[in-house]
């Protein structure tokens, strides 16, 4: 997500996420992002994260 902030800088390009973007009418147990995230885990598949709120936020299992 962060690397889709805008930037005045030509040279950076998005990065390309492989895949499709979720079904969010389908309801399924743990994080809708995680079929895409290259950081995913086993933990994610399931539960779904909790906000983590030190000084922002931030939902993913990865920052707990």
């Amino acid at each position: 997500l962060l690397n889709s902030i805008p930037t005045l800088r030509k040279e950076k390009k998005l990065k390309f996420i492989p895949g499709s973007p979720p079904d969010l009418s389908a309801t399924k147990p743990g994080c809708r992002f995680f079929d895409r995230c290259p950081e995913a885990m086993e933990k994610c598949k399931t539960d779904p994260p909790k906000i983590k709120t030190d000084s922002g936020y931030v939902l993913c299992w990865l920052y707990e």
